[in-house]
């Protein structure tokens, strides 16, 4: 190269370092002003947040000499006072904080404290707008909403309450004249309200049964007379009903041996027990109402064949009953007395014979229709005979069972009615017995007479209709010859019956 080349080499040179030296100053001037810069900026954020410090102490300072008595609640009102200034985007970043708590006092749609009742008024007055005239009004207006509301509903619990005591409570009249009111013997608690209710002493029958039981006295009652008046409470009737101070008289019912139930049934509805005699039939057809209590029914057999289903058993005797009894009561009673009867040496007696109970007291009802006392037992020998001789029984009674006639004189017509009671046209025992034999009948067909059976009777007939009278004979020929003779006095008897 040539000499010229190499000067503009060191001049190129030369400018380069220059330039370089120039740089680094301005640059090192740069980051001087950025650093005074900076912290110039530090000392002011210093200063602001001091200032800014300053300020909260002396707001500090000035809220708890104001409130002294709820420290600790004017922290949370400053936190509650921004947070709602902030919602509402009244408070700017730039704002002091006097500008920011005099941006919430300026707000008009400042939120009532909810009123609860663990806070008392003077929590109400402290917690709400500084102006202490409207937490004062507010808390007032709140108890008095709360005070009104209290008063209307004690107005209408009151209110209610009278009138459902007038409705169903209080005495339907304010005569206190007494009248005789009968609770009936066995009557249940349902049955009392309703008697009572028909008689005027209540006026509800179902709020005296609840009443009843609530007080534990619905099976407490005491059959009897009592003395009522229909200006009495349900209290004072239901304490006079159960302290069984009433009166109730007692008389004897005497069923004679040998009545039907049919008999039976006229005798209870003249005695004043029962209104009519079908719902005594009711009874004495529904097999389900006594076999649970009284278990020797089970073994009654063609129930439906029946005239009766407790025919028989209703033993006749003479018992002490309420004059209030129902008919149910009386059936019981009967019931009682043939369990009472019919012990377990008659049970013993009829498995020897090879009978049952039902066919013994089916027995038993024959011979009590048949003859008078003194010949049951002969009577007997006569059925047992025939019995064993596989003859058709041929008894008139069940005839007349059967027709529902008494006539002693039978015609054809009479003797040929179909019935599985009528033992001129079927062999054995009848269905089911006809009458309530008495206890001698029942030993009778337990215990016939053992001499007439020896010797083979298989025929009697009424020899005097007034007394009873019984004649026998061994053959049919002076069977005959004994209904021949005895006939007239028969149809004389039943002329004049």
């Amino acid at each position: 190269m040539n000499k010229s080349g190499n000067d503009d080499k060191n001049i190129v040179s030369s400018s380069g370092d220059t330039d370089l030296n120039i740089n680094e100053d301005i640059l090192q001037q740069n980051m001087l002003q950025n650093k005074r810069h900076s912290e110039a900026n530090v000392v002011a954020k210093e200063s602001a947040v001091s200032q800014y410090i300053c300020e909260i102490k002396e707001l500090a300072s000035q809220l708890f000499k104001k409130e002294d008595k709820n420290k600790e609640q004017l922290p949370a009102k400053a936190n509650k006072i921004n947070s709602d200034a902030v919602k509402t985007k009244k408070i700017k970043p730039s704002m002091s904080v006097t500008e920011m708590l005099n941006t919430k006092k300026d707000d008009k749609k400042v939120k009532p404290v909810t009123f609860h009742p663990a806070n008392n008024v003077a929590v109400i007055c402290n917690t709400v707008p500084e102006d202490g005239r409207t937490n004062i009004l507010y808390a007032r207006r709140t108890l008095r909403v709360w005070l009104i509301s209290f008063a209307i509903i004690v107005v209408l619990v009151q209110l209610i309450f009278f009138t459902v005591n007038h409705m169903f409570f209080s005495p339907p009249s304010w005569d206190s004249t007494k009248i005789e009111f009968e609770v009936p013997r066995s009557a249940n608690i349902t049955t009392v309200s309703e008697m009572l209710y028909e008689d005027g002493f209540i006026k509800s029958p179902l709020v005296f049964k609840i009443y009843a039981q609530f007080t534990d006295k619905a099976y407490k009652l005491k059959s009897g007379v009592y003395e009522l008046s229909k200006n009495m409470s349900i209290s004072e009737i239901l304490d006079t009903i159960t302290r069984g101070e009433g009166e109730i008289s007692v008389i004897k019912l005497t069923i004679i041996e040998g009545k039907t139930i049919e008999d039976m049934a006229s005798q209870l509805k003249s005695s004043g027990f029962i209104d009519n005699t079908k719902t005594f039939y009711e009874l004495t057809n529904d097999p389900k109402q006594y076999i649970e209590d009284f278990s020797f029914l089970s073994g009654i057999t063609n129930v439906s064949e029946r005239k009766h289903f407790l025919e028989g058993y209703l033993f006749p005797d003479t018992y002490e009953v309420y004059t209030n009894s129902s008919a149910d009561a009386i059936i019981r009673k009967q019931l009682t007395r043939f369990r009472t009867i019919y012990t377990t040496e008659y049970e013993q007696r009829a498995q020897a014979l090879g009978m049952t109970m039902d066919e013994v007291v089916t027995l038993a009802s024959i011979i009590e229709k048949e003859a008078k006392t003194d010949d049951f037992k002969k009577v007997s020998a006569v059925f047992h005979n025939r019995l064993k001789n596989n003859m058709a029984l041929q008894s008139c009674a069940t005839v007349q069972y059967a027709k529902g006639i008494t006539r002693i004189n039978l015609t054809d017509e009479d003797i040929s009615y179909d019935s599985p009671y009528n033992t001129y046209l079927h062999k054995g025992l009848p269905v089911g017995p006809i009458c309530s034999p008495s206890k001698k009948a029942i030993e009778a067909a337990l215990w016939p007479d053992e001499t007439y059976v020896k010797q083979g009777y298989l025929y009697f007939c009424v020899s005097d209709p007034e007394t009873g009278a019984t004649v026998f004979s061994k053959t049919y020929e002076e069977h005959m010859a004994n209904v021949e003779k005895y006939k007239p006095l028969w149809q004389a008897y039943d002329e004049s019956h």
